[in-house]
């Protein structure tokens, strides 16, 4: 899509220089991306806060880990492939 902006040319400079990025299209594509992963990032963490009744303890943290190695070990007994 071709769009015309008015853009600060030394904001422009100063982010392709901390970037490296040689290219304005490509620094302002980087710079809009980093937005959106922020906002993503925010949504995540509000929604973690509203979990409720979320109560895990290091009990039960290391119990799904035992049995997901557990698991992990049981498939490669029983896989051919696996040397």
């Amino acid at each position: 899509m071709r769009t015309t902006l008015d853009l600060d040319e030394k904001l422009i400079q100063e982010a392709m220089e901390a970037t490296g990025v040689t290219v304005k299209k490509a620094v302002i594509e980087m710079g809009l991306k980093e937005v959106i992963i922020k906002a993503n990032i925010k949504k995540f963490l509000d929604g973690i806060g509203s979990i409720k009744d979320f109560d895990l303890d290091i009990e039960t943290i290391r119990n799904w880990r035992d049995q997901e190695i557990y698991i992990i070990e049981q498939s490669q007994i029983n896989d051919t492939t696996v040397s």
